[in-house]
């Protein structure tokens, strides 16, 4: 039973995200049931948005906690942060049309919300001086954050090549915060 509403999710996230006003047929065709199996599980279109936007916070907790984990090292927690907020946010791309996000995130005990592992991040690389001194936490919260739509953007419209997109993202917000970045050849040896 559990099988089939998280296909029916998986397959409402993937055909909103290219048809927003994709009929409930669509959707029930997509997950390989009949409409009336997707409504035993989902009474209307909003319940079946409410779970997708359920999986959304699951799913980008998830995400962001494991690009958390991935290195010690600040510098790439933050750029391992940035491409998973990158993915997550392209997979769930229609829930930010319908400006379903606004709905705070259903954190269970012990679990780090997303926005605080990366205000923890960019407090570690200000405390080792590796950001520019003048940016504020929220100034970079937010810059990361429209670099996160930018990148979503531009590789909607296709105006940026898929392959490079991250990299490109990387590349202007880390360089966007003044972010110094390690270097193996101490400057007196050049």
């Amino acid at each position: 039973m559990q099988d089939t509403q998280q296909r029916i999710i998986e397959a409402a996230i993937a055909v909103l995200n290219d048809d927003l006003s994709a009929s409930m047929d669509k959707i029930a065709l997509q997950a390989g049931v009949t409409r009336r199996t997707l409504h035993r599980y989902f009474d209307n279109r909003q319940d079946l948005y409410k779970s997708c936007l359920q999986e959304m916070w699951r799913s980008c907790q998830q995400a962001t906690s494991a690009a958390y984990a991935s290195s010690p090292d600040a510098q790439q927690q933050l750029k391992h942060l940035l491409y998973a907020s990158i993915d997550c946010g392209k997979k769930y791309a229609f829930l930010h049309k319908f400006n379903l996000v606004q709905a705070p995130s259903p954190v269970s005990a012990g679990e780090v919300e997303p926005i605080q592992l990366l205000q923890g991040v960019v407090m570690t690389l200000q405390r080792q001086g590796m950001l520019n001194p003048e940016l504020t936490v929220p100034w970079i919260l937010a810059l990361f954050l429209g670099v996160v739509q930018a990148t979503i953007q531009a590789e909607t419209t296709g105006t940026v090549a898929k392959h490079s997109i991250k990299e490109l993202a990387w590349l202007s917000f880390s360089q966007g915060i003044g972010l110094r970045t390690y270097s193996l050849i101490e400057p007196s040896q050049v």
